[in-house]
């Protein structure tokens, strides 16, 4: 099955579901991971990136990247010393 769909799965699961979870096995199995894979720690990063180009190669190459944005913020605080920096 498609990322697409198996997309569409998930969050029409998590929308009328009334469970506090839903399963993931057929997005995981979606990408070709296995069970082991899905434990294994993944940058987020490059999931974006992967998600994004399967979803533009399963939507005729339509330019999905366009509508999925956001930015990243690196912040670090000190409570004591009242301060606070901050890299966009």
């Amino acid at each position: 099955m498609s990322q697409v769909y198996q997309l569409q799965l998930l969050f029409g699961r998590m929308e009328v579901g009334e469970a506090g979870s839903v399963e993931t096995k057929g997005l995981t199995r979606s990408f070709g991971w296995d069970d082991a894979d899905a434990f294994m720690q993944q940058d987020a990063q490059e999931m974006h990136k992967v998600l994004v180009e399967r979803l533009e190669e399963e939507s005729g190459g339509e330019r999905v990247r366009e509508s999925l944005f956001g930015e990243c913020v690196n912040w670090l605080e000190c409570e004591e010393a009242k301060y606070r920096s901050s890299r966009t």
